[in-house]
């Protein structure tokens, strides 16, 4: 079974790992690939991301939802 995350960069030396998904519905395996890099890396869920085509944002347990309605304000100054 492949694993990946579909982007990684750093921020204050921390790794920021997010995933993109073109759903428009969240389903809770979305979050399978930023479960396992956070384990795998011991990265602080707070700093994983999952932008999806849906309409909410909201933090989860392990990453945060980003709507992709919402990438300036809600990712983009937060990673940059």
């Amino acid at each position: 079974l492949g694993r990946e995350i579909d982007c990684i960069t750093e921020k204050a030396n921390a790794p920021i790992a997010v995933e993109i998904k073109a759903g428009r519905t969240f389903n809770d395996d979305f979050l399978n690939n930023l479960k396992y890099w956070n384990k795998l890396s011991e990265n602080n869920s707070k700093n994983s991301y999952l932008v999806y085509g849906g309409d909410f944002s909201i933090g989860q347990k392990d990453g945060n939802l980003i709507s992709w309605k919402h990438l300036e304000k809600g990712l983009m100054k937060k990673i940059v």
